[in-house]
């Protein structure tokens, strides 16, 4: 059996490190202070043929710091990546500190897993699931922060984005888009689901743009148990493109 060939688009995961405590934290802190506050393109890094360029910075995280810790502000730290030609191509990834019994600067509890380490929370579109922690590690390097902070990923992760898409050449998609087509067909069979959104856009060429969504959580929970992720939601969207 022929399947089609799918491409990575957005996705989103919440990648934890414990092995190291907070090392890789302060580690990421330490980098930030060497230049100066961070800065955009500071480092290049090869992967897989391609070119990516390396941002660092931070922001606030309205977190009081542990008394041991002797710092004023906890800050969360933010290593951004860009395919050099390709900016759709990227990487976001914001480091924030975890321990038990985390608090607000005004003193409320967050909610966190009682662990004492890193959550990594990474975002990026184009790019393939499970390249995301190896070009944190590679970025890392350029950075002269310790790889091995980033090598092993707690069981507590969790993705909670994932989107793959295919593209239609324009001679194909009539049978797609049309009435009667696939989109109509899905859209039937999830008629009796609680939640449906369906965008249809032709406004540039017939079939340019129809997206299907719908809430499937209780029918594939399971199935997102087992790949961690948070919730399940089916999405199908159709671009048409002329090559």
């Amino acid at each position: 059996m022929s399947l089609l060939k799918t491409h990575p688009h957005e996705f989103g995961a919440h990648l934890l490190f414990t092995e190291y405590d907070l090392k890789p934290y302060f580690a990421v802190r330490n980098s930030v202070q060497k230049f100066d506050g961070g800065g955009s393109e500071l480092a290049e890094f090869e992967h897989n043929e391609r070119t990516y360029t390396v941002t660092l910075g931070y922001q606030e995280s309205g977190l009081a710091p542990r008394k041991d810790d002797q710092i004023d502000e906890v800050y969360e730290y933010k290593i951004h990546l860009e395919e050099v030609g390709a900016p759709e191509r990227k990487a976001h990834f914001l480091i924030q500190p975890r321990w038990a019994n985390m608090k607000t600067k005004e003193g409320k509890p967050v909610s966190t897993s009682d662990v004492l380490g890193v959550n990594v929370k990474t975002q990026g579109a184009k790019i393939e699931p499970d390249e995301y922690p190896t070009l944190l590690r590679k970025a890392a390097r350029r950075l002269d922060i310790n790889p091995r902070y980033f090598e092993d990923v707690h069981d507590y992760s969790a993705i909670y984005d994932a989107a793959r898409y295919v593209r239609v050449h324009e001679n194909k998609s009539n049978k797609i888009h049309s009435t009667g087509g696939v989109m109509q067909c899905i859209g039937e069979l999830i008629a009796d689901t609680d939640y449906r959104a369906l965008v249809e856009d032709s406004r540039k060429k017939d079939g340019y743009y129809h997206a299907l969504a719908d809430d499937l959580e209780e029918e594939f929970q399971r199935e997102a148990d087992r790949y961690a992720v948070g919730s399940f939601d089916l999405t199908v969207t159709v671009e048409v493109d002329d090559d």
